[in-house]
């Protein structure tokens, strides 16, 4: 679920990738489950930030993607 809020609010006015690109990032339910439309949400997140386009969450898209905070206010880098 923190996943799929962190996309929401920080990537939020992102289409998602096809074949749902009628739909934003923002109206994702943040479900906790990582069906159809979160894969499209990240695939779009990943061309968006430069990493490569597979809807697979590793090192290289952690890397680059930003995040949110603990109070869900602000995003921030990924630091490890």
């Amino acid at each position: 679920m923190l996943f799929q809020a962190t996309m929401v609010k920080c990537y939020g006015g992102l289409r998602l990738a096809s074949p749902y690109e009628d739909e934003l990032i923002r109206d994702l339910d943040a479900d906790g489950s990582f069906g159809p439309r979160t894969e499209a949400a990240l695939k779009a997140v990943q061309k968006s930030i430069g990493a490569t386009v597979d809807g697979s969450y590793g090192p290289n898209t952690r890397d680059r993607m930003k995040f949110v905070d603990d109070r869900s206010r602000y995003c921030y880098a990924y630091r490890s």
